[in-house]
């Protein structure tokens, strides 16, 4: 049986593919066009996918294992979510808001225990910042 990898190597791991892919959505509302898709791709795929996968699937998941109730692992992953979105794109109403979708999203966490589900409530509501940015 092979030894798992210590936590803390998972944690830095698991936070540099989460920097990286919110670094790079971060102008996805402003950057792309028929000539550039890619920050599109970031923030439509790439980024929802690495975010619920490191902080749904891995802090959501980890602190109901801890035996937190299912409310308050809701709740801490969000405000970490919001707060890692701060801390990546810079301090602002817009980053700090990010924990509102996030609570939404746990709560889907939570009835169904489904990944896949909170990946596409998460570029669902990517999809719908970009098209908001782009109308103001």
């Amino acid at each position: 049986m092979r030894a798992a990898a210590p936590a803390s190597i998972n944690a830095v791991t698991a936070l540099a593919a989460v920097a990286l892919a919110m670094t790079l959505a971060g102008h996805a509302a402003f950057g792309a066009g028929p000539a550039n898709p890619w920050p599109l791709v970031v923030a439509l795929f790439i980024a929802p996918l690495l975010e619920e996968t490191v902080f749904r699937a891995g802090v959501h998941d980890a602190l109901l294992r801890d035996g937190a109730a299912p409310w308050l692992a809701n709740l801490l992953t969000a405000l970490a979510f919001s707060a890692a979105h701060m801390l990546l794109l810079g301090a602002s109403a817009q980053t700090a808001l990010v924990c509102l979708p996030a609570l939404l999203i746990g709560a889907a966490y939570n009835r169904w225990r489904r990944l896949r589900i909170c990946i596409g409530l998460h570029m669902a509501m990517n999809a719908l910042w970009i098209a908001v940015q782009r109308m103001s």
